[in-house]
């Protein structure tokens, strides 16, 4: 009887130590959670900063099509609004100058909110907060690694950062998150005319 109690004792501690490694997210699984998390978000706002670049960003999102996108590099801006296949653009405050998305051009960004997962890591806490993590390269001119936290249930980003660039994702589903098509603009010059 002490040898079945004993094996059972091995058994369930040996479980135990094998349970944290099995239930353990691969990469491919936190990305398709995040993937599918980003995705079926209404609308959210990504905000990024890149100090030592003089770089700043602001991204509203509104699904299934609409974004805004607010960059200032130094003391250039640019304002890129993306209603379904159009996009209207302005440079340091120009009339937006309206055009079509091309397919190709589709399909060469990753859907808004998606992030390559290239690592997963430990958990990190973040004003008390403890979320999940993991590496992703991502394109802001060079290849940058930022370490991304995401919430453990709702696989929804908190923030992506790293020495330099911090990226921080919020306003899930905010009704106040609108993205107009803008008052006044002109179509875009074609090139080769």
């Amino acid at each position: 009887m002490k040898m079945i109690a004993l094996r059972a004792g091995i058994a369930a501690l040996l479980l135990c130590r094998l349970t944290p490694a099995a239930l353990a997210e691969t990469s491919a699984g936190v990305q398709s959670k995040v993937n599918a998390a980003m995705k079926n978000a209404k609308s959210f706002v990504v905000t990024t900063f890149d100090p030592g670049n003089a770089y700043s960003a602001t991204l509203v999102y509104v699904a299934p099509d609409r974004s805004r996108l607010a960059v200032a590099v130094s003391a250039s801006t640019t304002d890129v609004v993306t209603v379904g296949n159009t996009a209207y653009s302005s440079k340091n405050g120009a009339t937006f100058e309206k055009a079509d998305v091309s397919d190709a051009e589709k399909a060469r960004s990753l859907p808004v909110g998606s992030m390559k997962v290239d690592a997963v890591r430990p958990d990190v806490t973040i004003a008390g907060v403890t979320y999940g993590a993991f590496d992703s390269t991502v394109p802001l001119g060079d290849p940058v690694t930022l370490t991304c936290a995401y919430d453990k249930r709702s696989f929804r980003l908190a923030r992506c950062a790293n020495n330099e660039v911090t990226r921080t994702y919020g306003a899930y589903d905010d009704p106040s998150n609108v993205v107009q098509t803008p008052p006044t603009f002109v179509d875009a010059p074609r090139s080769g005319k």
